[in-house]
């Protein structure tokens, strides 16, 4: 019987240098501690549970914890790392942008970049940015410009702020 041919499309990647800046900004992911990532575990991860192709997105919280243009450097600097594993392994690794949403220019700076020079498979967004969810009139322009290069655009789930509590039950969403 031949192996399964799976493609996860929820499959994060957790570059060094993001996993220390996250920790120290004091944030971290619902789990705690971000698990031991590297490509070659991630790519024994997919052969012990038949993945063939993993697109890869940018763990929680994102790039938005620091400044508007701390976060911006940040998302460009994860959006270089994940076209450094698309381009080694080609064949197992494919990638949606990360996008830093401190500004809508900016943001759209970012996913012209990913898709245009980077050639990325579409975008990885969150469901809100601070107290906005992605129906905000404010992401219009964004939406605008994703549809319009018919993109695909991965939706992470989570929640704003104010509904932590109450709604979703986890400091990570």
């Amino acid at each position: 019987m031949p192996s399964p041919r799976r493609i996860d499309v929820h499959f994060h990647h957790i570059p060094p240098f993001y996993r220390e800046a996250v920790y120290a900004a004091g944030r971290g992911p619902a789990i705690g501690r971000y698990p031991d990532w590297t490509p070659e575990l991630a790519l024994e991860l997919m052969d012990a549970h038949g993945i063939e192709v993993a697109l890869t997105s940018l763990a929680q919280p994102g790039v938005g914890f620091g400044t508007p243009e701390e976060g911006q450097a940040l998302a460009r600097r994860c959006n270089e790392y994940a076209a450094e594993l698309t381009a080694r392994w080609p064949a197992r690794f494919g990638a949606f942008a990360t996008v830093p949403m401190g500004s809508v220019e900016g943001a759209c700076g970012e996913i012209a970049y990913a898709l245009d020079v980077l050639r990325f498979d579409g975008v990885s967004l969150f469901a809100s940015y601070g107290e906005r969810f992605l129906g905000d009139r404010a992401f219009d322009p964004l939406f605008e410009m994703l549809d319009a290069r018919a993109a695909v655009v991965f939706l992470h789930p989570g929640c704003i702020p104010r509904a932590r509590a109450s709604l979703c039950r986890g400091p990570h969403l």
